[in-house]
């Protein structure tokens, strides 16, 4: 009987070879890009452990390479295969190979203010990205809340996960991408959106209750908007606040402790550690100062990232609670290194945590008061907010 098992005792072909070659390299460099504290044993390590620790992989390509039926596809394509199964092996949301296309479209935001299209996205079943909150100007455009997002910029979205997928729909102000979204009844939406202009990521309104709605779309330049809605409920005395972060993602942390700093004060509001040891305390302005009012925080699948660091500020200092759906899982700070087929490498380089230590990635928060979304056209989580509030405030 044929053992096809059988590690193959030639060497690599020049394909397999220079696959192999390349993963130990990819191996090597990830060793180095944690700084200078990397140890030179550990450095030597890096050197010869990946030839050692891919021999399954030299057994698979050399039994594939046999005996599989069909022709073998492009040398390109098993190259980068290989290297996405790799950094796969981390399973962390930020550490992954971004193809050419969606690389190029990464890179059009590296040294420009980019801005969304007005629309809030949350994880789906079956890799699905579904829309969660629409702008008026999408509205406008026929999207709808539960929409499911086919593809954006000609890139297929469903598998890419919400973080890329949020990455596709950026661009810069003025500009405009092309999506599919597919309704709930089966009917598709082909529609160029817009992308915003900056200044409207500030959304605020006064609910029946007396309490106030501060919704963030977007990451703002600057926090002036925030501080005036915050001034405004202090002076009306009103029912309280309720800040609504539902499908906000991305945003550094420098964001997030400026945003956060407008609602809990002066106060530790994240920390940061990396793989040499160091950690990074972020403190908001000093001299800020809190809102005694009542405040809750809307947060569901969709709030990842600075969403996730603002939210757990407010919870950790005492200053409100949270309601909704567990956060998204994604707090980590991103190295992007271009690669030579036009591919791009993001690895996280430090973890965020909370005040209170706990770590944001892999994990989420869970909401204090737990409200599934309301599937008649109903906005429960912000209605179970506002009855919140109003008993706070009795």
């Amino acid at each position: 009987m044929k053992r096809l098992w059988a590690p193959r005792q030639r060497s690599l072909g020049t394909l397999g070879s220079a696959i192999l070659l390349g993963l130990a390299i990819i191996v090597a460099g990830v060793s180095f890009w944690g700084g200078s504290a990397v140890s030179t044993a550990r450095a030597r390590a890096a050197d010869t452990a990946p030839l050692q620790e891919f021999r399954l992989y030299d057994e698979v390509w050399s039994i594939v390479h046999r005996e599989f039926v069909q022709p073998l596809p492009p040398a390109s394509d098993v190259a980068r295969g290989a290297a996405t199964g790799l950094v796969g092996a981390w399973h962390d949301v930020n550490t992954r190979l971004l193809g050419p296309d969606l690389a190029r479209v990464a890179r059009q935001c590296d040294h420009a203010q980019c801005t969304g299209v007005g629309l809030g996205l949350r994880p789906g079943p079956d890799g699905r990205i579904l829309v969660d909150w629409v702008g008026p100007a999408a509205a406008a455009d026929g999207v709808r809340p539960g929409d499911v997002l086919v593809s954006a910029a000609g890139i297929a979205v469903q598998g890419l996960g919400l973080i890329d997928a949020g990455l596709i729909l950026s661009g810069k102000p003025g500009s405009s991408v092309s999506v599919v979204l597919r309704h709930s009844d089966g009917s598709t939406l082909s529609v160029a959106l817009a992308h915003a202009t900056r200044g409207q990521e500030v959304v605020s309104s006064v609910l029946p209750s007396g309490a106030v709605y501060l919704a963030l779309r977007g990451w703002p330049a600057d926090v002036s908007a925030i501080t005036a809605v915050i001034n405004d409920s202090r002076a009306a005395d009103t029912a309280g606040i309720l800040v609504d972060l539902r499908g906000l993602c991305g945003g550094t942390l420098e964001e997030a402790v400026s945003v956060a700093g407008q609602l809990v004060g002066e106060n530790v509001i994240a920390s940061e550690r990396g793989r040499d040891g160091q950690h990074r305390t972020y403190v908001s302005q000093p001299g800020q100062q809190a809102s005694a009012l009542p405040m809750a925080v809307l947060v569901d699948s969709g709030s990842c990232a600075g969403a996730e660091a603002v939210a757990a500020a407010v919870r950790e200092s005492g200053r409100g609670i949270l309601v909704g759906e567990r956060t998204y899982g994604s707090g980590a700070t991103v190295r992007a290194v271009d690669l030579s087929d036009g591919s791009r490498l993001l690895i996280s380089t430090a973890f965020w945590y909370t005040a209170g230590g706990q770590v944001i990635e892999g994990k989420g928060l869970e909401p204090d008061l737990a409200v599934q979304p309301g599937n008649d056209g109903s906005d429960a989580q912000l209605a179970a907010a506002d009855r919140y509030l109003a008993e706070e405030r009795r």
